[in-house]
């Protein structure tokens, strides 16, 4: 157990034990002394760093019941909250263990959502010390008056580099500083190359968060260096190559790239400096390009979108060619050519047909013969003429992973029949808690792939064998083929369909005549694999012998000049030559490309949830006597809390990922402290691969985020304290004056202009009052209002989303939901209840502030109008409704502006008139339910489209006719009285009193 961590703020609690490393407990002093954002390295225990801070929150309210006060928890994610949870209880054990149950109070986190009503919320933040709470939640909670900011002992925001000025995280640490000066603000984050992407963005988001203090803790520091690498892991990479058809397909999509860079290049629209093919690899490609076409996308060819978007599908088979089964990588080669088509431009490539003739050759092989002469046919018939037979054999390649990780498994099952097992790590540390599962004693092999179906693969490897899952495979691929029904050339026994387009068909990889036929007979005949025909693997299995182990010395470089270093058992990054991707971007979440890109396609598993492990003794030809089990860890799940939980003696690296080989480091030192034998880590790689070179590229990019923050903080500006940054607001959100002491002597004073402008009531501008509804406050617009001196009155809205004034009403709308809704017509019923119940009903579309602010390209627009087109529905909307304005938006800013504009010289809008408007009513309420209940709207909709009937005098109409049957009946002199005209009364009384009996004679 670690000591315990001393707090010397005057604010501490009593000191808490906490089993964290010493690096960990020095950046839990850090923040704990001063309010800050802290920046790790990914992978180093963000969450045990939060689970920390919540517990030293539980022990100040359980030791000193003077303290009140609620630790709110912001930005975590579904699975960093389950996450969060977990390190507290798994934290709370290790401390609490050998103590009498009952004695300490086990520590919970409960969380607000949406479903929680708001006299439950208030009990909440009154009572429990810590909490999960989204910022939208909290936002109006703060400004509904049920919280306030003194009420709480501080926020704990994760994700901070996601903080910007405008999001709901600001916002929030904003209406908490206006009240609450001496509660902690802190900020966690491990994404260090978000938080370098952008210019001074580490400066942004401390002004954001109102604190001055970023602590710095990548993995080579020095305090990091040695508690991860006291006792290092046990890192043996094994390597494995390319088979033949593999390595051919990796080089065709290496020119398919190279030759859709070429074309990017050549665009005069794009800088393409830094535009390689060693780029187009990585994720961080799509980031170049999208800064750089977001704002003239609506000026870009057809032809460039459609590169940009196969250099995205292209990277997308590089990453499945080495992660996915012969099958499944040829069966989503056929959903790639049947969706994309002729629209796709790499299709059409020599290297395309390579790589699908290489794909189906690693599936099955296609023999064609001669059909026997029938007898008594002529014998100097020609030998040609006779109808060709196709016969379809199986390949099924497997992947040459699967061997190693047999190979791997059959080793660790063996030394634990022969030794009797391992003692688990968890039970060697003294705790008790030992890895068996299931019944099954002995170690725990943890195998870590990147998606669910990866893991349940290979379970089905494991669990079935590799040629009996591949045949299985191979079976449900003719079956599918079968009951979709394939392209023309398909239905006609390999003869295309006259109207098909069967010359393109080849070139995009179509199918040979006769060979669809061979492939559905197959299908019906059961398609019987023989063993024989699936051992045709170029990659022959390692023995034990045979595995590529390194230990202390570092490895020869790889092809790209990057390469993996094992120094006493731990990664390294070695140092890059000439020829380094220096450029290139580490595996990031992906962000999407400008409008227009496809989306990438992943199979998914088919079971739901976690794949289940299985023990060792029961895997075929496995020792019977084999201890242990296999269990698997899915990356894309973030579930990294099964490596506590299984405590494992080995784990298999499937695919290499750098925050999982940082969180091994962490494990296995924390365990190794107590008393716990080394980790055993085997990474599997392909060589001449792009899998290590990504890997390697992260590390790379991480370290050049660190340094590039490392730099930035030297000159980085920040206000002369935390509560000058906060902006001075009062409990209700006004300017008030910031107080002498709280100045810092010196120039601090220019900032009200040496002294002589004035900070008080005077000074401050009128505060203006805005109703919004709180769906709203999912977008960054309402902080934006909030910072522009508006009065935020947070309430649920049947009829606009903003009420300006009680005259005015706003729809807003970004493009996507404009688009949505007007197809739909949910925004015709918008606005017709916004013309029912203000008189200047205002729809905003709203533009995002790196986009083009142009509704469509001009090359969608077209020569014709077009019914369904996104300007043909925007006249409508207008001319069914004249009263409607349109209000274009380039960013946020220019919105607060616009609606400044709108509400001068306007009346405050009452919030609960606001509410009520569009709220069905029951008679007897009031003259609004006698409204709301008296009114014939369909009847006014047909008085509205009557000739001569305008908005001007629409309700005298109403008010003289009463009905549209007592309408019928006035004279064309009352109606002229009543329209104030006798023209429209007379197109009006015509209308009304023409006669439709021919009409009716001839239907």
């Amino acid at each position: 157990m670690a000591d315990p961590v001393l707090l010397s703020a005057p604010e501490a609690p009593p000191p808490c034990d906490i089993p964290l490393l010493p690096f960990q407990l020095a950046l839990l002093d850090d923040l704990v002394q001063e309010d800050g954002v802290a920046v790790l390295a990914s992978g180093l225990g963000l969450a045990q760093i939060a689970a920390a801070l919540i517990r030293l929150q539980h022990a100040r309210r359980a030791t000193d019941p003077t303290q009140t006060g609620a630790l709110l928890v912001l930005g975590a994610t579904q699975w960093q909250r389950e996450g969060i949870r977990h390190e507290v209880a798994r934290q709370e054990c290790e401390v609490t263990a050998g103590v009498a149950a009952g004695a300490v109070p086990s520590p919970t986190v409960p969380e607000i959502t949406a479903q929680v009503p708001a006299a439950e919320r208030g009990a909440l933040y009154a009572a429990a010390p810590c909490l999960f709470v989204t910022t939208r939640i909290l936002v109006v909670d703060f400004l509904g008056g049920r919280l306030a900011g003194r009420d709480l002992a501080g926020l704990l925001i994760l994700n901070a580099h996601r903080v910007s000025d405008a999001c709901g995280e600001a916002f929030a640490a904003r209406l908490f500083r206006a009240t609450n000066r001496a509660g902690s603000v802190r900020g966690l984050t491990d994404a260090a190359p978000a938080l370098a992407a952008d210019f001074n963005r580490a400066e942004k988001v401390l002004k954001a968060l109102f604190v001055r203090r970023v602590h710095l803790w990548p993995r080579f520091q020095s305090q990091v260096r040695a508690d991860l690498e006291a006792a290092p892991p046990e890192v043996t990479e094994v390597s494995q190559g390319l088979t033949v058809g593999m390595a051919a397909m990796y080089d065709a999509l290496a020119q398919l790239m190279d030759a859709c860079v070429k074309e990017v290049r050549k665009s005069n629209k794009i800088d393409a400096t830094d535009l390689t093919l060693e780029q187009g690899l990585f994720r961080s490609f799509d980031d170049i390009i999208r800064r750089q076409l977001n704002p003239i996308w609506h000026t870009v060819g057809p032809r460039t979108k459609q590169i940009v978007a196969d250099l995205r599908t292209l990277r997308t088979l590089a990453t499945y060619l080495l992660r996915f089964d012969a099958v499944t990588f040829f069966s989503y080669l056929e959903t790639l050519r049947a969706t994309e088509g002729t629209n796709s431009v790499w299709l059409f490539h020599s290297a395309a047909h390579t790589i699908f003739e290489v794909a189906k050759s690693r599936v099955y092989s296609v023999a064609r013969g001669l059909t026997p002469a029938k007898r008594g046919s002529d014998a100097g018939q020609a030998t040609g003429s006779r109808p060709a037979t196709v016969t379809v054999t199986p390949v099924l390649e497997p992947q040459p992973k699967w061997a190693l990780l047999l190979d791997l498994l059959l080793e660790a099952a063996q030394e634990g029949a022969a030794g009797g097992g391992e003692v688990g790590r968890e039970d060697a540390a003294g705790t008790g808690n030992t890895s068996s599962l299931g019944g099954a004693a002995g170690p725990t092999v943890l195998v870590a792939c990147q998606d669910a179906f990866t893991a349940s693969q290979l379970r089905e490897v494991l669990t079935r064998g590799a040629d009996a899952h591949m045949q299985h495979m191979w079976r449900e691929y003719l079956a599918q083929r079968a009951a979709s029904g394939r392209p023309a050339q398909d239905q006609h026994g390999g003869r295309p369909d006259p109207g098909s387009n069967m010359g393109s068909a080849r070139m995009m990889g179509g199918m040979p005549a006769g060979e669809a036929a061979a492939l559905a007979a197959a299908a019906k005949h059961g398609a019987g694999v023989d063993p024989a025909a699936t051992g045709q693997n170029p990659s022959k299995r390692r023995g034990k012998g045979e595995l590529e182990r390194r230990g202390a010395r570092a490895p020869e470089n790889l092809a790209r000049s990057l390469a993996v270093r094992v120094t006493r058992g731990s990664f390294d990054v070695a140092e890059a030559g000439p020829g380094s991707l220096e450029a290139a971007g580490g595996d990031e979440d992906e962000d999407a490309l400008p409008p227009g890109t496809e989306s990438e396609r992943q199979p998914r598993a088919s079971g739901e949830g976690a794949v289940s492990g299985v023990a060792l003794a029961d895997l075929p030809g496995f020792p019977p006597g084999a201890r242990g089990r296999v269990d698997f860890l899915v990356l894309e799940e973030h579930d990294e809390r099964l490596v506590w939980e299984r405590a494992p003696g080995s784990v298999i690296m499937y695919d290499p990922d750098v925050a999982l080989t940082r969180q091994l480091e962490l494990y296995n030192a924390m365990q190794t402290r107590a008393g716990a034998p080394p980790l055993h880590v085997f990474v599997l790689r392909y060589e001449e691969s792009v899998e290590m070179d990504r890997f390697q590229a992260g590390l790379e990019r991480e370290r050049r985020a660190f340094e590039s923050l490392i730099r930035s903080k030297e000159v980085m500006s920040l206000p002369t304290t935390a509560h000058d940054a906060a902006a001075a607001l009062d409990a209700a959100g006004r300017p008030i004056a910031v107080p002498a002491p709280l100045l810092a002597p010196g120039n601090a004073a220019t900032r009200t202009a040496g002294g002589r402008a004035s900070t008080g009531a005077a000074a401050r501008p009128a505060r203006r009052r805005v109703v919004v509804d709180v769906r709203e406050f999912m977008s960054p617009l309402p902080a934006v209002l909030h910072a522009a001196g508006c009065d935020l009155v947070p309430l649920t809205l049947e009829v606009g989303d903003y009420v300006l004034s009680a005259s005015c009403c706003v729809e807003r709308k970004a493009i996507p939901d404009l688009r949505a809704s007007l197809a739909s017509g949910r925004l015709f019923a918008q606005a017709e209840a916004m013309a029912r119940h203000y008189a200047t009903p205002v729809l905003l579309i709203e533009f995002e502030g790196d986009r083009a602010f142009a509704l469509q390209a001009a090359g969608e627009v077209g020569d014709e109008p077009r019914l369904h087109s996104l300007m043909a529905r925007l006249v409508l909307l207008t001319l069914h409704h004249p009263r409607l304005r349109l209000v274009w938006s380039r960013s946020l800013h220019a919105t607060a502006a616009t609606f400044a504009a709108l509400k001068a010289n306007q009346e405050e809008p009452d919030p609960v008139a606001a509410a009520t408007a569009g709220v069905p009513l029951e008679a007897g309420e009031g003259a609004t339910a006698d409204r709301e209940t008296l009114v014939n709207r369909p009847a006014m909709d047909v008085l509205r489209r009557l000739p001569g009937v305008t908005e001007g005098n629409l309700r005298p109409l109403m008010r003289a006719g009463g009905s549209l049957a007592g309408l019928a009946k006035l004279s064309e002199a009352e109606l002229a009285e009543a329209m104030g005209g006798a023209v429209a009364a007379r197109k009006l009384k015509s209308f009304l009193a023409q006669d439709c009996r021919a009409l009716f004679r001839m239907l």
